[in-house]
């Protein structure tokens, strides 16, 4: 048994949360293609205000557990420096300071690296792994880590994924479609949506690049594929909401559907005509340079569908071109009255719990709708245009729901961490120090990015097996402690027997990876832990396990959990307090047990 298997036997890595069932939990997962809503309750009085007002009434000032809380959910992790700076300007001043960092441009490091010729990446398997290895070195390293988590999360409602193969997963274009979430996070939820629309990378995964009108003699008709996936997943979703999220209801007390076939079929006459810009409509996409992918895509009204479309009870007129039918069916999907509820829940699920409640919702739909967040220092952000997505965030970040939990049982709040937040808060804890994610040596290997080390992790960015993101925002784990409850625990449909082990061993390659530790190449290995200030206080297991206590599990670790820690680095002897091998040996065991805690696997 590895060392990996005998401390992950140490704890369930993935404890379900447990409690009761909480107003606005949402059913089990009927359809394995579907998003469940939230389940029918009666929505709570709400103190959520239209406009740039918030009552929400939180606090200013976090010590440095809660410091340590907060960057769980706004950052890939947090670390002493990022701790410290936030305890001392406060949870305002730190959102304000992060609004103004500008976007590191993927795309303009990986083109420099990638060759322009599709085919030629493809060979050496370049256009795969050089965006995922920069989406990595950014998460870890960045400055800016409210604006890359935010467009992390974005990247699993508007998903494409290298896991499908085909040539839309090109280096060039999927590193642009990076930085189109990441220069969208901060921007305007309607803009966004129409630059995702305009990708090539999104044209191709889900097929509607190179989309042609109905042709009478064929009988072919334009392809449904975005038309249903843009309701469905990236706006308004399948049953019409309440602004708390909860669902609505008709006379025979069944949830209202949001659109239908036919709304679907005349939607997809709107994403005709759309292929690569500056090339002829019907090129061979084996033969596009990768130049090409990085560019919007451009209407070929010859291909556009003419006549009136009419959807969810709106008519775009026949004499629009094909770009204006496209503006005009946008905005309908971006004004319906659902997309504020039904993105608000999966962007709270994707930072700070699983089970939010209507009011956390509402209040999240609110920030929407009016484009503004008043912070806790009394500064409001946002343009007060419907949609501001930096007043989302702040809204979801700085709810009381979440720093308080003054509202909901705690035992019930709270996420499963993926695989990929862990591994990355491990790196930012334990300050690997820079690196070169494209430098030519093994450090992209090392990432655990293109090979079988990214399976043991259990989850490869932006590689999610489908349209449907890795895991399904409504998914019940059967059997499970948060199911008896009533919760939802998305990350749990990753989550298995095998992964549980698999992480851990994942973890170990880097947890007690020592400087100048070399392959069996000999080339020295990258991404080393820095735990000089650990290593300092480890001669006292007590001081050494506050300080990653802190770090790692925001000050949530257990009595328990601490003793069984201490229990197995004292077994650690030290020959005198100047041991530094096995002062180091203690460090590393003390964090590989923690990053397989409970503790660290659920953010609470």
């Amino acid at each position: 048994m590895s060392l990996a298997q005998v401390v992950c036997a140490f704890t369930v890595a993935c404890a379900p949360m447990n409690g009761e069932l909480p107003e606005g939990t949402v059913p089990p997962d009927t359809s394995a293609g579907s998003i469940s809503e939230p389940a029918p309750t009666a929505a709570p009085p709400t103190d959520a205000e239209a406009g740039e007002t918030n009552t929400n009434s939180v606090h200013d000032s976090p010590n440095s557990s809660q410091a340590s809380r907060f960057l769980q959910a706004s950052t890939f992790g947090p670390n002493s420096d990022s701790i410290g700076e936030l305890v001392q300007i406060g949870y305002s001043d730190w959102i304000k300071s992060q609004l103004d960092k500008p976007v590191v441009s993927i795309v303009d490091r990986a083109t420099p690296i990638l060759s322009s010729d599709y085919r030629a990446n493809a060979k050496t398997g370049v256009r795969t792994h050089v965006p995922i290895s920069l989406f990595y070195e950014n998460a870890i390293l960045g400055e800016g880590q409210l604006r890359a988590r935010a467009a992390y999360s974005l990247s699993q409602v508007f998903v494409v994924s290298a896991d499908e193969g085909g040539i839309y997963f090109d280096g060039l274009g999927v590193s642009r479609y990076m930085d189109i979430l990441q220069e969208g996070a901060f921007g305007n939820f309607r803009d966004l949506l129409e630059e995702v629309t305009y990708s090539p990378v999104m044209g191709e995964f889900l097929t509607y690049k190179g989309n042609r009108k109905a042709n009478p003699v064929t009988g072919a008709a334009p392809d449904e594929n975005f038309a249903r996936e843009i309701m469905q997943l990236f706006t308004i979703g399948l049953y019409e909401l309440n602004l708390d999220g909860t669902l609505k209801f008709d006379e025979q007390g069944q949830p209202i559907e949001t659109y239908s076939n036919q709304d679907v079929l005349e939607l997809a006459k709107v994403f005709t005509g759309l292929s690569f810009d500056g090339i002829p409509f019907d090129t061979d996409p084996e033969s596009i340079l990768s130049q090409s992918r990085t560019k919007r895509m451009a209407m070929f009204d010859e291909h556009h569908s003419i006549g009136p479309k009419t959807f969810l009870g709106q008519t775009i007129p026949a004499t629009y071109s094909g770009e204006e039918s496209i503006e005009r069916a946008l905005d309908i999907l971006f004004q319906h009255p659902n997309t504020a509820p039904f993105i608000s829940r999966l962007l709270i699920q994707r930072l700070t719990t699983s089970n939010p409640s209507p009011s956390y919702v509402e209040r999240v739909a609110t920030a929407f709708e009016s484009g503004s967040f008043r912070l806790p220092d009394g500064d409001v952000i946002g343009s007060g245009m419907r949609g501001d997505l930096p007043a989302v965030w702040a809204a979801i970040l700085l709810d009381r729901e979440f720093l308080e939990l003054s509202e909901v049982d705690s035992r019930t709040f709270g996420k499963v961490r993926e695989p990929v937040l862990r591994w990355t808060h491990w790196a930012r804890a334990a300050n690997v120090p820079a690196f070169n994610a494209l430098s030519g040596d093994q450090t992209v290997d090392e990432l655990g990015i293109d090979h079988a080390d990214q399976g043991r992790l259990g989850q490869r960015a932006f590689s999610a097996p489908s349209v449907f993101n890795f895991y399904r925002p409504g998914y019940i784990a059967a059997g499970s402690r948060t199911a008896e409850a009533g919760l939802v625990a998305p990350e749990l449909q990753i989550t298995t027997a095998t992964s549980v082990v698999a992480y851990a061993n994942f973890m170990v390659q880097f947890v007690f990876r020592d400087p100048g530790q070399s392959n069996g190449s000999g080339v020295e290995l990258g991404l080393v832990g820095d735990y000089s200030q650990e290593i300092e206080i480890a001669n006292d297991p007590d001081a050494l396990i506050e300080r990653l206590d802190l770090l790692y599990t925001a000050g949530r670790m257990t009595d328990d959990t601490k003793l069984e820690v201490s229990r197995v680095i004292n077994s650690v002897m030290l020959e005198d307090d100047e041991d530094f091998e096995r002062l180091r040996d203690r460090v590393q065991l003390a964090v590989q047990l923690i990053v397989v805690s409970p503790e660290f696997i659920v953010q609470q």
